[in-house]
């Protein structure tokens, strides 16, 4: 993971879920520096929670976590988010067309293959924030 400069995330709200310490808080790293309030859970049963009590600009979910995977987190997530307006972008070590596949049948906006490059994941969500704000 390489970090990113400054970004105009200001005031925007991000929910990270990582069951891996280490990757909490090295991306919570960029999206703060990068001006996002990141709110961090550490499996989908706790992404579920929180996306109930707050509303966030953007969700991150790890696919392999314990209690609940991203996989079960997401479909559950769009069930709740009915316009499906919130981008929820899978941040995996898994690669490949067929996989990226499997994330949208899920209901996931895209992902993100781990170790991930600070500059791109940023230029990822700035473009999924854009075309879900009319930008």
């Amino acid at each position: 993971m390489t970090s990113a400069p400054s970004s105009n995330f200001n005031g925007l709200t991000l929910l990270l879920a990582d069951d891996e310490e280490i990757n909490c808080l090295l991306t919570k790293a960029i999206l703060a520096q990068s001006g996002f309030e990141v709110t961090v859970v550490g499996n989908g049963t706790e992404a579920l929670a929180a996306a109930r009590a707050s509303q966030y600009d953007i969700i991150i979910l790890d696919i392999q976590m314990p209690v609940m995977d991203g996989f079960a987190a997401c479909t559950l997530l769009r069930e709740i988010d009915t316009a499906q307006a919130t981008p929820i972008i899978a941040m995996t070590a898994h690669v490949g067309t067929s996989f990226r596949q499997q994330c949208l049948a899920h209901g996931f906006t895209d992902y993100i293959s781990k170790p991930f490059n600070g500059k791109e994941m940023l230029a990822k969500i700035a473009g999924y924030l854009a075309s879900t704000s009319g930008a």
